[in-house]
């Protein structure tokens, strides 16, 4: 963005971006006009019930058999 503000190329592009493009700020922070208009795509997230407690039982397991596994 900091080279379409000094090439004064403002305008001149059509942004597609995606959500790891489109949603930091660092992108946009001073750069509104040249990203105005921008077209952003970003995936829909659900929570999945139990998600949680198998990463935290998957964990345990994997802490016990680090222990006993130096690939791991």
């Amino acid at each position: 963005m900091r080279a379409v503000k000094r090439s004064n190329a403002t305008g001149s592009f059509s942004w597609i971006g995606s959500d790891g493009w489109s949603a930091r700020s660092l992108v946009s922070d001073g750069n509104e006009a040249e990203v105005e208009g921008t077209l952003s795509v970003q995936p829909q997230a659900n929570p999945v019930k139990g998600m949680l407690e198998f990463a935290l039982r998957a964990y345990v397991i994997f802490q016990d058999s680090a222990q006993h596994n130096l690939w791991i």
